[in-house]
């Protein structure tokens, strides 16, 4: 079977697609992950195809309508509001991708697309072929729990007030690029208008979700359909010949387990700001520290006079490596890099900055192995010094981390997800 895996966004967007593709191409399937340019030397390393798709997600998050979606928060309007400047400001640019997304599934026998690449369920209608959504973060409407852009993790409205909440992140979403597909989908698709939206869409066709998440830390709602399914994690591939630096070794093996502090690929806007946070963090509670830099949301320190002796800095590592070895991990809450610290075990704090990173950082705190979130726009150094003192002082939040993964290390996510692919293509489901 020929495989198209849809993915767009960042690397914590990508990186479980390379291990659902790894479980495809085990079973003896041939597997293109259809993304941009910029990760093609993971793909490469984890045998998979690659179809390039035009665009950098580096700089996109550094346009202002980036920042503005970000900024929104948990403010709905503001966020649909958002949405809509960076559809227009994409809307040429738009094209291209669009064009080779269609291209990358021409020979495919089924499409697989991520919630970041919702143009797949367009292209699997116009070609007639299979088509599976998967997700890494949960937009299915429930009754259990609030929608990700809500402010709490339940509604004061009850089930009732949960189940509208989705359908208002939802609409914050997609809303602002459903004009775009929609004018794709006439001129270049041949197709009608999705009045609800590409999601909408899915549900009324029943078509098949598939969640990559653990059902330990997000049971399934009662109330989701049989067409969803939440099937465990899907951990990325270890980099073959991929070594830690010297330095770096040497450092974690002379003292103490350090705190990581990484938010990941928020972008460069406030990193002056966060970088000096974390610094007063460290200095108020005298811990050892690994500062992962990312896309530039902390600065590169050795450039302004250098790091306390007991601090380091990368860009990145890769998660499954370090996380066991630190004490604590300050991270925002994305789908990808939660997921990295519940496998391994240790405690965190997180410091949600937009988007599902609200809503992660709530299933944090409810599975006890993290304090209240600390959102990004009202973070001091005494607040998060003192989120972080509970952590590393406290027995237990890092008993509830290490009790979460030890129940996360007996399921297979990918391979659940692999059995559920392969009989949505047997089945012939279509788009």
């Amino acid at each position: 079977m020929r495989v198209t895996i849809l993915s767009l966004g960042t690397l914590g967007d990508v990186a479980p697609f390379l291990g659902l593709g790894q479980g495809l191409a085990r079973r003896g399937h041939a597997v293109t992950l259809a993304t941009y340019g910029r990760y093609a030397d993971q793909i490469a390393a984890a045998g998979l195809r690659h179809h390039v798709l035009p665009g950098d997600p580096a700089r996109l998050l550094r346009s202002d309508s980036s920042r503005r979606i970000a900024r929104a928060g948990t403010n709905v309007l503001s966020y649909l509001r958002g949405q809509r400047r960076q559809a227009e400001a994409l809307a040429a640019k738009a094209q291209p991708l669009l064009q080779a997304s269609r291209e990358s599934c021409e020979d495919a026998d089924l499409i697989v697309y991520a919630l970041t690449a919702l143009m797949g369920g367009s292209i699997a209608e116009a070609l007639g072929r299979p088509a599976v959504q998967a997700f890494l973060t949960p937009v299915t409407p429930t009754r259990r729990f609030a929608g990700l852009l809500a402010p709490r993790e339940r509604s004061r409205l009850g089930g009732l007030g949960n189940r509208a909440s989705h359908y208002l992140a939802e609409r914050a979403l997609t809303g602002g690029f459903r004009g775009l597909l929609d004018s794709w989908r006439h001129d270049a698709l041949g197709l009608a208008p999705l009045p609800g939206g590409p999601l909408a869409e899915a549900r009324r066709r029943g078509r098949p979700l598939l969640y990559g998440i653990s059902p330990t830390v997000l049971p399934p709602p009662d109330d989701w359909p049989d067409s969803v399914a939440v099937t465990g994690y899907w951990p990325p591939p270890p980099e073959p010949g991929w070594q830690p630096p010297p330095d770096l070794e040497a450092f974690l093996a002379a003292g103490e387990p350090p705190v990581c502090f990484g938010f990941g690929s928020m972008g460069e806007a406030e990193a002056e700001r966060m970088t000096g946070l974390v610094l007063e963090t460290i200095r108020r509670l005298g811990c050892r520290a690994v500062l992962l830099s990312g896309w530039g949301a902390l600065k590169v320190v050795e450039e302004a006079g250098g790091l306390p002796s007991g601090v380091r800095q990368a860009e990145s590592l890769p998660h499954a490596w370090l996380l066991p070895r630190v004490a604590a991990m300050v991270h925002a809450g994305g789908a990808g890099t939660s997921a990295a610290v519940f496998r391994a075990g240790v405690p965190a704090v997180v410091v949600p900055y937009s988007g599902d990173q609200f809503f992660w950082a709530r299933r944090a705190e409810a599975l006890g192995v993290a304090p209240s979130p600390q959102p990004w726009a009202d973070l001091t150094a005494e607040g998060l010094a003192r989120a972080l003192g509970a952590v590393l002082t406290g027995p237990g939040y890092r008993d509830a981390a290490r009790r979460l993964a030890d129940s996360l290390a007996h399921e297979d996510g990918v391979a659940v997800a692999v059995a559920a692919l392969e009989r949505a293509a047997a089945g012939g489901r279509h788009a």
